[in-house]
């Protein structure tokens, strides 16, 4: 795990165009950098960033911004390492519950967030676009993970 760098975020946004339909700008990559409230954690291989997420805490009340894997290193247990790391993260920000927001048809990042503590607490109904879905809103609460952080 790393904390992204200012020369890691053109990285990070090449894998995001190549990732997803609606993917985050180069603008909104920076903007979630330069907050005061966020950290860009990424994951690096000999070849550089293969994977990168975004997290954010306010007033106790952590958010999993993003979380993507670059397409060909993807099936190796990446996002799982990347979103553990992001937990610690989080934790040592003091957030005491986290949120994140997945489309309702992603069931293998349903099922990521479920082996990691997440449960479903609400629909965001036609959150999503390109293609039109809706977003299941997941929380994970982070009194216990103090015990069970690596």
């Amino acid at each position: 795990m790393c904390e992204l760098k200012k020369e890691d975020l053109t990285f990070a946004c090449e894998i995001e165009k190549s990732s997803f339909s609606t993917p985050w700008s180069m603008g909104a990559i920076e903007s979630e950098f330069l907050s005061a409230h966020s950290k860009l954690i990424g994951i690096k291989d000999a070849d550089g960033l293969v994977g990168w997420g975004a997290v954010r805490v306010v007033s106790g009340v952590g958010e999993i911004t993003n979380i993507v894997i670059k397409e060909p290193m993807r099936g190796r247990g990446l996002s799982k390492i990347l979103l553990k790391d992001m937990l610690l993260e989080l934790f040592k920000m003091g957030a005491r519950e986290v949120f994140l927001e997945v489309r309702s048809q992603n069931s293998t990042a349903i099922n990521l967030y479920e082996k990691n503590g997440f449960l479903p607490v609400g629909m965001r109904r036609g959150y999503y676009i390109k293609p039109s879905d809706d977003a299941v809103v997941m929380k994970r609460e982070m009194r216990d993970f103090a015990d069970t952080c690596p």
